[in-house]
């Protein structure tokens, strides 16, 4: 075996035609940077709403759930979150992007002491109850009422038990 040793490799170049990059032998030796990298090109969905909503998801837990409003088309509980806010909202203000009418309600709306806990997670509807069997495999269930149910929609639940 040889004790070849391998030249830093560089970071992928564009040439001035966006279409091509710069040859290794161009870039070799030379100062790059990740931005034309193919891999930090391709934004998920979750990437581009955090960017946009100013919070990673991470953030936007039960704790800083500050108010709820209602989706004035589906009617569905939505909720607004900040770490640092009194009453009037003081400060920066959050809600969560990739939602719409047809996602269910937020899992934090459920354990934010704003809620009203017995709400449909698709309609919105009172009365709703959990699934015994989700109840018993996992950890984090979301009520459903008896409508939802008969069309055919699961439960949304989440943290398995093992």
């Amino acid at each position: 075996m040889s004790d070849t040793e391998f030249p830093w490799l560089p970071d992928p170049m564009m040439s001035n035609d966006p279409a091509h990059y710069k040859p290794f032998d161009d870039v070799i030796n030379t100062e790059t940077t990740e931005v034309d990298r193919p891999s930090s090109q391709t934004q998920t969905a979750k990437a581009v709403a955090e960017e946009i909503q100013g919070v990673r998801n991470q953030g936007l837990v039960a704790q800083n759930v500050r108010k709820i409003v209602r989706c004035y088309e589906c009617h569905k509980p939505r909720c607004v979150y900040s770490k640092n806010s009194g009453d009037a909202l003081e400060g920066v203000v959050n809600v969560r992007l990739q939602t719409d009418c047809n996602t269910h309600v937020e899992f934090p709306y459920y354990a934010s002491t704003l809620a009203q806990p017995h709400i449909c997670a698709f309609c919105a509807a009172a009365g709703a109850t959990k699934n015994q069997d989700a109840i018993k495999t996992h950890r984090i269930v979301l009520p459903v009422c008896r409508d939802c149910v008969v069309i055919g929609k699961l439960p949304p639940k989440r943290n398995p038990i093992k």
